[in-house]
């Protein structure tokens, strides 16, 4: 899944979809793939894009030919070949139903009020998650900018990576959430989540500048999951005083209703309600979450093979923010449980 890397080097994608049917579970609108060619007389593109109906494929506002092979491969030929260093951009107009992962960890979730997506699906191969809602190179090595441009029920918010540049309101009960994501992250960490948000927003005195914290939740969690998150502070500090400054653009949390662990989006991480109860219960959670900033999210694995980097890494940093905020008693007591 590497190998397309070597040939074509996604840019930036700009993901707009509505997620008003929480009825029919669907989503519908456009991804515009950017992107340069690294080789000569490059003629098509295969971007992954798992189970969706694909309406049309452009390029420079022209119809493409394409060919969806099994509902997992969307195969999209250029208007001409590109040669080394050319730029370009397709848009691929789809709908459908996105699909949650067959062991129920990972995918694209409609629950009550909220859609949201786990950029992983542990049971698929590989482990990246993100064709389940835009077409993508699908590994863990492709890092890229996006934009989001997400359109719900007036009633409710979009949250995404990175920084809120607008809403609009489209004068007929829906609105639109544009997110810009500046920092290049892999398909895995993209993310959306759609709720009746009330965020909660903080600051924080970073190593090298003030850092936003935003903590998405509706208006009767919103205190709950203050007071569960006191510590997030202590936890940035004891990781950038380890490993060095915190390099996103924001700290971000979105609660949703999972109830069998978070994922580590970039600067917008999925994280239970039922672990934001207003107690310090599930504290190691937020602290693991964040810590991937600086181990997954920032340094990425190659393959699912080599996690470790990943996860062993989080995992440390549970039992070292322990030691910093609890003591070397609560550092011993956790690594002997383990």
């Amino acid at each position: 899944e590497n190998s397309r890397s070597d040939t074509i080097d996604i840019l930036d994608y700009h993901i707009s979809l509505s997620i008003t049917d929480f009825i029919g579970k669907t989503i519908k609108g456009n991804c515009r793939v950017s992107f340069r060619s690294k080789i000569e007389n490059c003629s098509f593109i295969d971007l992954d894009l798992l189970g969706m109906n694909i309406d049309s494929v452009k390029q420079d506002d022209q119809l493409l030919t394409f060919n969806y092979s099994n509902d997992l491969l969307l195969r999209s030929n250029f208007l001409q070949p590109l040669n080394t260093d050319d730029s370009s951009a397709i848009t691929v107009y789809y709908h459908g139903v996105p699909q949650g992962d067959i062991t129920g960890w990972g995918g694209f979730y409609f629950t009550g009020d909220y859609a949201y997506n786990l950029g992983v699906g542990f049971g698929a191969d590989p482990h990246t998650y993100g064709r389940v809602w835009f077409p993508c190179f699908d590994n863990f090595i492709e890092r890229s900018t996006y934009e989001f441009s997400i359109t719900t029920a007036d009633t409710k918010m979009a949250l995404c990576n990175g920084e809120l540049v607008s809403s609009t309101d489209n004068g007929d009960d829906t609105k639109t959430w544009n997110w810009k994501m500046t920092q290049t992250i892999p398909t895995y960490l993209a993310c959306v989540a759609v709720g009746n948000y009330t965020p909660a927003y903080q600051e924080y005195a970073g190593i090298e500048s003030v850092i936003p914290i935003q903590l998405g939740a509706i208006a009767t969690d919103t205190v709950k999951m203050k007071n569960s998150f006191i510590h997030l502070p202590d936890a940035l500090a004891t990781f950038e005083n380890a490993f060095g400054p915190y390099r996103w653009s924001k700290v971000g949390y979105s609660l949703v209703p999972f109830s069998s662990g978070a994922m580590e989006h970039a600067t917008n991480i999925a994280y239970p309600v039922f672990m934001a109860n207003g107690t310090l219960t599930w504290e190691a959670f937020l602290v693991h979450e964040l810590s991937h900033h600086w181990f997954g999210d920032l340094v990425t694995c190659r393959t699912q093979e080599d996690m470790w980097l990943n996860e062993g890494w989080a995992s440390y940093c549970e039992r070292l923010f322990l030691e910093v905020g609890y003591g070397k008693e609560a550092y011993d007591v956790s690594i002997a449980d383990n």
